[in-house]
C-alpha cells in the first residue's frame, strides 16, 4: 500500500508510544533519552549546513574542479594551491554525506518501530536528505562537466547523492505505523475480490464481497523469547503444535488439534497465540467476534466458514480465535438466538472439518463455564491449556524490563524491584506493567524519584482504586484500651505489616494467620480494624455465619483479598468455622480455611487473617499450628488505671458534661472490671438519658441518675452494688 509524503507524515504523527517502543533502541533494553535524540538531531547539521550553503558549494565546486583523484588518495599534491583545496573540499564532501548517513541510521536506531506488512513513514529529522542528495548530484555534474568525461571523484559524489534520495523517496526511514483493523479489511477484501473473479477455490460467490474473510494471515514477530518465564506454559503448546505440522503418511490418523487456553484477564493468552506462531514461523489468523459481526441475519455463519477455508488455503498457519465464548454460547442456555445457535453449530463442524490440514487451531476465553459442553470436549479442543498469572522468573523479567522502559530515569531499588516481583504472585502482567507505569506519576506527585518497597505499594494501591472496607470512624491502635501484654502484641505484629523491607531483609516473616481471643467486647474487631489502618493494609471484614450460609463467598473473599493486597482479612464469630472438625457441623469449611491459607499452588503473600472465637479450646489443632494462626493474641477486661482516662476522652470528643456530684474516677469505679464495649454502652446509655432532660442549645450533662439508669438497664445492676463488688475485688 502507496502513501504520499503527506500522509507519511501524518501517520508518523499519529504513532502511540506502544509503536515507537518496538524500535531497535528499546528492544535492546534503551530507554528515552532527550540526549540520545539531541545526538541524533546533531548528526544532521551538516547536512543542514549543504542546504543552506548550497550556492557557497556550488561556486567552490566551479573553480576547485576537476578533481584530483590521486592527489586525494595517495596525500600528495601536483598542482599547487588549487590541488590541495581540491583535496580538502572533496574531504569535506564525502565527509557530510558519512555523517549524515549516520545521523540517518541513529534516527532509524532509536525511533523506527519494526514489523510487517505495515506502510513506510519518515522518521523525524531526516527532511534534510531529501535536498541534500539534489545538491550532491549538482555538485558532482558540475565537475564531470568541468573534466569531460569526469573522473572517479564527480561520480562518486553523484552516487551518494543518489543513495541519499533513495533513502529518502524510496525507503524513507524504513519506519513503520501501527497496521490497523480497518487496513487490512480493506487489504483482504481487495485481495478477495481479484481471487473471486479468477480463482473457484475461494468460498465467496463470484462478484459477491459478502462473505469476504474480514482477517488476515500475517506472520508474527514475537516468539516465546519474547516472553519471560513461564516454561511450563511454553511446553503445553509446542509439543501438540510440532505434531500437528510435522510431515505424516498420506494415510495415517490426523493427530490431535484445538488447543483452548483459559485463565484471568491480561495474563497474555493473545500474546501466547502469536509467540507460538512466531516460534514455529508461520502466519496467524487473528479472529474476533467484532469483526467479524454482521447487521444481516446469516451473514456471520457464512463468513465464519469462509474463514476456515482461508485458513486452510494459507496452511501451515495458526487460526486463533479470540473470546471463543462470543461463538460458541452454551446451547442448554435459555435466551439464544438462533443466530447464535447457527453460529454455534457451523464453528463445531467446521472445527471438526479442520482436522488432516495443517492448521493449529487456538482458542482463549476468560469464561471457560460458559463455553458449550459439546465445543470444548475432545476430537474439537483436545488440548486444554490454562494461562496462568505470571509465574515468579515471568514478573522478574516484566517489571525489570518494565522499569528500563516506563521508570529508566528514576531511582529504582533493585533489591525492593525483586522484592515485589517476588511477592506478587498472582497479579496479572497487565497489573505489573500498569503498577511500574504508575511510578513516574507517583514520582511527580511527591517530588522524589527514589523508588523503595514503600513507593511500590503506593503505585499499587493506586492501580487498585480501593482499600476495602475499612469504617471511617476507626480508632488508631494508640486509642485502644488494651492492657500492656495484648498491646506489646499486637504492636509487634502491626510494626511488621508497616515496614515489611526491614523486617524481610534482617530475616523475619509476616504472619499468615493471628488468632484473636477472650471474651465478647473485649475489642478485638477495633483492634483489627487498628492494625489496618495502621499499617496502610486493605481491610475486609466477614462474619462466621455468613461464611456457613454461602460456601461460595469464602473463595470470592479470597479471590478479592488478592486482588486488592495487601490485605488483613477478619472473620468475626468464627467459632463455627475454626470449630475442630471431629465436633463441628461444617468440617468443609475448615479444609477449605486450610487450603486458601496454605495456596494451593503457591502460597499468596501480603494477605493475613485475623479471626475472632471466643472460645479457642474449640478450634481445630490443624489451625493452630506454626504457618496458620501462628500468634494468638488473648483480650481481657481493660487495665482499671485507663479506664478514667477513656471515659475522660469518650466525654470530650462528644462535647458532653458531668454534674457537680460526679467525676470520671466515680463512672470509672462502677465500671471496673467490665468490657470496653459494656463501658462504651453505660456511657452512651446515660448520654441518652441526660438529653432527655436538657434544653435545647444547652450542653448535655450527665447525672447521678442518668449513670443508675444505664447500669440498671445495660448491665442489670445499680450503683450501690457495683462498688460493693470494686470494695470487695480490691480487698
Amino acid at each position: 500500500m502507496r502513501y504520499s509524503q503527506k500522509e507519511r507524515l501524518a501517520l508518523r504523527q499519529g504513532m502511540t508510544g506502544e509503536d515507537v517502543n518496538r524500535a531497535l533502541w528499546f528492544r535492546l533494553g534503551g530507554g528515552s533519552s532527550p540526549l540520545l535524540n539531541w545526538f541524533g538531531a546533531a548528526l544532521q547539521f551538516p547536512l543542514l549546513v549543504v542546504d543552506t550553503l548550497w550556492w557557497a558549494l556550488y561556486i567552490a565546486m566551479y573553480f576547485l574542479a576537476p578533481l584530483d583523484t590521486w592527489t586525494l588518495v595517495t596525500g600528495t599534491h601536483g598542482g599547487g594551491f588549487a590541488a590541495s583545496a581540491s583535496q580538502y573540499f572533496v574531504i569535506f564532501v564525502h565527509s557530510v554525506f558519512a555523517i549524515g548517513f549516520a545521523g540517518y541510521a541513529v534516527e532509524v536506531f532509536i525511533h523506527v518501530p519494526w514489523g510487517r506488512k505495515l506502510p513506510l513513514v519518515v522518521a523525524p529529522y531526516v527532511y534534510p536528505i531529501r535536498w541534500t542528495g539534489l545538491h550532491f548530484i549538482a555538485l558532482g555534474g558540475i565537475a564531470v562537466l568541468k573534466a569531460l568525461p569526469g573522473n572517479l571523484q564527480a561520480y562518486t559524489i553523484i552516487a551518494e547523492g543518489v543513495c541519499l534520495l533513495y533513502f529518502y523517496m524510496i525507503q524513507p526511514a524504513f519506519g513503520f505505523i501501527k497496521w490497523t483493523d480497518a487496513d487490512e479489511k480493506k487489504f483482504n477484501n481487495s485481495n478477495m475480490s481479484t481471487s473471486v473473479a479468477t480463482n473457484k477455490a475461494n468460498s465467496v460467490e463470484k462478484g459477491d464481497e459478502t462473505y469476504a474473510v474480514p482477517f488476515v494471515a500475517q506472520k508474527s514477530g514475537t516468539t516465546f523469547a519474547s516472553i519471560f518465564g513461564m516454561r511450563a506454559v511454553k511446553d503445553k503448546l509446542i509439543g501438540p503444535a510440532k505434531l500437528i505440522l510435522a510431515p505424516r503418511a498420506v494415510d495415517s490418523e490426523a493427530p490431535r488439534n484445538g488447543i483452548l487456553m483459559s485463565g484471568e484477564p491480561g495474563n497474555g493468552k493473545t500474546v501466547f497465540a502469536r509467540a507460538l506462531a512466531g516460534e514455529l514461523g508461520v502466519p496467524i489468523i487473528e479472529v474476533t467476534y467484532g469483526e467479524m459481526s454482521s447487521q444481516w441475519v446469516g451473514n456471520m455463519p457464512r463468513v465464519l466458514a469462509n474463514t476456515f477455508a482461508y485458513a486452510k488455503r494459507n496452511a501451515p498457519c495458526v487460526l486463533f480465535l479470540d473470546e471463543i465464548d462470543s461463538f460458541i454460547k452454551s446451547r442448554d442456555s435459555a435466551g439464544g438466538s438462533s443466530e447464535d445457535l447457527k453460529i454455534t453449530n457451523t464453528l463445531l463442524t467446521e472445527i471438526v472439518n479442520l482436522r488432516g490440514h495443517k492448521v493449529i487451531l487456538m482458542a482463549a476465553t476468560n469464561y471457560l463455564a460458559n463455553l458449550d459442553a459439546a465445543a470444548i470436549r475432545e476430537g474439537r479442543f483436545d488440548y486444554k491449556v490454562e494461562i496462568t498469572p505470571p509465574d515468579e522468573d515471568a514478573r522478574i523479567g516484566i517489571i525489570t524490563s518494565s522499569i528500563r522502559k516506563y521508570a529508566a530515569g528514576l531511582d529504582v531499588v533493585e533489591v525492593d524491584a525483586l522484592s515485589v516481583a517476588k511477592r506478587w504472585n498472582g497479579f496479572s502482567v497487565a497489573r505489573l506493567v500498569t503498577v511500574t507505569k504508575a511510578l513516574p506519576d507517583l514520582a511527580n506527585k511527591t517530588g522524589d524519584s527514589h523508588i523503595g518497597l514503600a513507593q511500590w505499594m503506593t503505585a499499587l494501591r493506586e492501580v487498585q482504586g480501593r482499600q476495602g472496607k475499612l469504617p471511617g470512624d476507626t480508632k488508631s491502635l494508640s486509642e485502644l484500651i488494651l492492657d500492656s501484654e495484648t498491646r506489646t502484641t499486637i504492636d509487634l505484629v502491626a510494626s511488621r505489616l508497616k515496614d515489611i523491607s526491614r523486617v524481610e531483609s534482617m530475616g523475619g516473616t509476616l504472619p499468615t494467620g493471628v488468632l484473636f481471643h477472650g471474651p465478647s467486647g473485649t475489642g478485638k474487631t477495633a483492634a483489627a480494624r487498628a492494625m489496618a489502618k495502621e499499617a496502610g493494609w486493605a481491610f475486609l471484614s466477614v462474619a462466621g455465619p455468613d461464611l456457613l450460609a454461602d460456601r461460595t463467598k469464602l473463595d470470592k473473599l479470597f479471590a478479592e483479598a488478592k486482588d486488592i493486597r495487601p490485605t488483613i482479612v477478619f472473620i468475626d464469630e468464627a467459632d463455627d468455622i475454626l470449630r475442630n472438625r471431629q465436633y463441628s457441623n461444617s468440617p468443609d469449611m475448615v479444609n477449605k480455611l486450610l487450603t486458601v491459607m496454605d495456596g494451593a499452588d503457591d502460597k499468596v503473600k501480603d494477605v493475613v487473617w485475623i479471626a475472632a472465637t471466643n472460645h479457642p479450646d474449640q478450634i481445630d489443632p490443624a489451625l493452630l499450628r506454626s504457618g496458620r494462626f501462628t500468634e494468638k493474641v488473648m483480650f481481657g477486661t481493660p487495665p482499671r488505671d485507663q479506664i478514667p482516662r477513656h471515659i475522660s476522652n469518650w466525654l470530650k470528643k462528644r462535647g458532653v458534661g458531668l454534674d457537680t456530684e460526679l467525676d470520671v474516677f466515680d463512672i470509672a469505679e462502677c465500671l471496673a472490671g467490665q468490657t470496653i464495649a459494656d463501658v462504651e454502652g453505660v456511657l452512651q446509655y446515660s448520654l441518652n438519658s441526660a438529653i432527655t432532660h436538657t434544653a435545647t442549645g444547652s450542653k448535655p450533662s450527665i447525672q447521678r441518675s442518668d449513670l443508675a439508669q444505664a447500669l440498671r438497664v445495660v448491665l442489670n445492676t445499680n450503683i450501690e452494688s457495683e462498688n460493693s463488688h470494686v470494695r470487695s475485688t480490691a480487698q
